[in-house]
């Protein structure tokens, strides 16, 4: 059984590379969402939101809370441009 691929969005600061300088795309956009700065009133609409979509998970860390915030910004990213990857 294989593991669905997370769509991380691609690269957060996405740049030209010379031919000289390597080929790091450093952060991926699931990354900045997921690590960007929320206010305590935002955090708390947002582990609202996770908990009615995963009712199991009452105890869920702020990491896990935070990547799923950012699948779900990604996701309506696709869907407004209206295709994937």
């Amino acid at each position: 059984m294989s593991e669905k691929k997370i769509d991380d969005g691609g690269a957060a600061f996405p740049c030209k590379h010379s031919d000289f300088a390597p080929a790091d795309h450093g952060m991926t956009l699931r990354d900045w969402f997921a690590g960007r700065p929320m206010t305590e009133e935002e955090f708390r609409a947002v582990r609202e939101e996770f908990w009615a979509a995963r009712p199991e998970q009452p105890l869920a860390k702020t990491s896990e809370i935070r990547y799923w915030y950012a699948d779900q910004m990604i996701a309506e990213k696709r869907r407004t441009e209206g295709g994937g990857k």
